[in-house]
């Protein structure tokens, strides 16, 4: 408090302001000269470590500036930290949202073309050479690695039933059926069909039957060496763990999209699901990816 003259005057609450200052970290004080008698009014542990700036001394009041000005700008420099760490975090939370609505765009993108090419009856058709292209073509543009996983997922799908066609092919020759089929015998098979002879005292007919009519025609001699060479694969198509598992899980696969039709079918799909859960653990996570909708109980059996 100044006079229009340059008269200082004293203040009140000295003591409330100390306290306040004291509070606040300040260590230095300007009071007028005419507030000196009442520094005894304030207690010994508000005072410690404060000094009093009370002459008019220019060394003292420059000193005083300058710790001001160095304090102002610690501040200003920690705001401003404080500001940028701000920004930085909502730029990262930002990029974080955004990756996550590509991920969810990318992996349901893929799984809705899966959808469609079995609507379309690429399945149907045994065609997986165009379901790999179209699920191919359709993450094309991906740019998350989660996109990628999703696409490997669905082509892993495609290449199990490819397997299930495979295994017929090169175990089938020489094979009789039972069944509607009953005497026929396997003497050649390839990619597009099964040549059929039977030759007994009663008949002798050939007969050559493509694979999608031999699918959707003859559920119950399909389902025959489906148990044959895949359920039974281990013993009588010599196949190893894993590619027993990856066997089955095509049978079941080849059940829900190929043959979806046949009655029983969607219930054999899910045993053979099961069963692979139940003999082998370690593909249950494999299991759960692929059928997701079917319920698989852990288990540790070896």
């Amino acid at each position: 408090e100044i006079t229009l003259r340059g008269r200082v005057l004293p203040i009140g609450g000295l003591r409330e302001k100390t306290v306040a200052a004291k509070r606040n970290k300040i260590k230095h004080i300007i009071i007028p000269k005419a507030n000196l008698r009442d520094l005894d009014d304030i207690p010994e542990i508000v005072k410690k470590g404060i000094s009093f700036i009370k002459s008019k001394g220019e060394k003292t009041l420059k000193q005083t500036v300058r710790e001001l000005t160095i304090k102002r700008a610690e501040a200003q420099r920690a705001a401003k930290a404080a500001e940028q760490h701000r920004l930085e975090e909502e730029r990262k939370k930002r990029l974080a949202e955004e990756k996550a609505a590509l991920i969810e765009q990318e992996t349901s993108a893929i799984s809705s073309k899966f959808d469609a090419i079995a609507a379309q009856g690429c399945f149907r058709q045994l065609d997986w050479k165009s379901a790999n292209r179209q699920l191919e073509n359709a993450s094309a543009e991906f740019k998350t690695a989660e996109g990628q996983l999703a696409l490997q997922l669905q082509l892993k799908k495609v290449e199990q039933m490819k397997m299930i066609q495979d295994l017929f092919i090169n175990k089938l020759k020489g094979y009789t059926f039972k069944g509607k089929l009953k005497g026929m015998t396997v003497v050649n098979v390839n990619e597009k069909e099964i040549q059929l002879h039977r030759n007994d005292k009663k008949m002798k007919k050939s007969v050559k039957i493509a694979w999608q009519k031999f699918y959707r025609d003859f559920p119950g001699n399909f389902n025959e060496i489906l148990n044959h060479f895949v359920v039974a694969g281990r013993k009588n198509a010599n196949l190893n763990l894993r590619d027993w598992a990856d066997a089955m899980s095509g049978a079941a696969l080849t059940m829900r999209l190929v043959c979806a039709e046949v009655e029983g079918a969607i219930a054999k799909s899910e045993q053979l699901v099961k069963d692979v859960a139940k003999q082998f653990p370690e593909y249950q996570k494999t299991l759960k990816d692929i059928f997701p909708d079917i319920t698989i109980e852990e288990s540790t059996e070896e």
